[in-house]
């Protein structure tokens, strides 16, 4: 696959964790994520945002050579292919790791966040709280009416 930027071969980054393929330019440092049509992304349980296409955009995608379109998604913006549904991210426009997640968990969170029966497992428990009652929290006593 060549950069729709500078035309530079994509080096594949290898990630067996995460349901989709990443590929970067090293010359301009843009992404190239793909994979959406296959097995590994359709078992993931995980759903695929469809994002607004605003415009037309000069670029090809780098995988099936379709006229990409310029979308946003959460006050990002980014190059959607229509056919493939590859995403080319910028490197200036590449999100960020935060919260303790990845770049590529925040990428794969924002394409294709997960279905909410996954989400519902994944709950957080802080273990200074793990195995208290509400009531032991607020110092209410349950022995009293409060009438």
């Amino acid at each position: 696959m060549k950069c729709p930027n500078c035309d530079f071969d994509l080096n594949e980054l290898k990630k067996d964790d995460l349901p989709l393929d990443f590929y970067t330019c090293p010359l301009c440092g843009g992404m190239f994520v793909g994979g959406m049509n296959s097995e590994k992304f359709k078992m993931s349980g995980r759903t695929l945002r469809t994002p607004p296409a605003f415009k037309p955009s000069p670029k090809e995608c780098p995988n099936c050579y379709t006229e990409m379109n310029v979308s946003e998604l959460e006050s990002l913006s980014f190059e959607a292919c229509p056919s493939c549904k590859g995403v080319w991210f910028e490197m200036a426009t590449m999100p960020r790791a935060k919260d303790g997640k990845s770049k590529f968990d925040v990428i794969l969170d924002m394409i294709a966040p997960p279905n909410e029966d996954e989400k519902k497992y994944k709950i957080r428990i802080n273990p200074l709280l793990a195995g208290r009652r509400p009531t032991d929290l607020y110092g209410i006593r349950e022995d009293v009416d409060f009438y």
